[in-house]
């Protein structure tokens, strides 16, 4: 992120120690913080996104994370994060789909719930499956 996104983020004090050191390179090419204020301002910003008391609160904030990624030429949906999203809370999946949702087409909108209260990938589990089954065939007038 540039400093003028990241100042929504973090207080004036931690970007200025931040700008004034440097970032570094590391063997994957991401950019890393070789400072304590660097890693400061960085966990601030996270956090000042995923403390917040709801995803409404949340998704503006990891909005402006998402768009500077989609500047750097990143495609940004709910299913990239797959790959790191092992690793991740659901607290911050929530968020995720939260702050991607205005971007999603309609369909896909109504798929990950991202105007609900706690949005998030669909459910695929079995006891789910054979309800939405049954409702279905009910549906279509065939009896099962």
């Amino acid at each position: 992120m540039s400093g003028d996104q990241l100042a929504e983020l973090v207080p004036a004090d931690l970007l200025k120690a931040r700008e004034e050191t440097s970032a570094s390179e590391s063997a994957s090419g991401r950019l890393v913080p070789v400072t304590a204020a660097g890693t400061a301002a960085l966990i601030t910003a996270a956090w000042s996104i995923l403390g917040q008391d709801d995803c409404q609160q949340a998704a503006p904030r990891m909005r402006l994370l998402l768009d500077a990624a989609a500047e750097r030429g990143n495609f940004i949906s709910p299913t990239v994060s797959r790959p790191w999203a092992r690793y991740a809370s659901p607290w911050l999946h929530t968020v995720h789909v939260a702050g991607v949702g205005p971007t999603l087409r309609s369909v896909d909108q109504l798929r990950y719930r991202s105007a609900a209260a706690r949005p998030g990938s669909p459910s695929a589990d079995l006891e789910m499956v054979a309800r939405r089954a049954v409702k279905t065939r009910r549906c279509s007038g065939r009896a099962g």
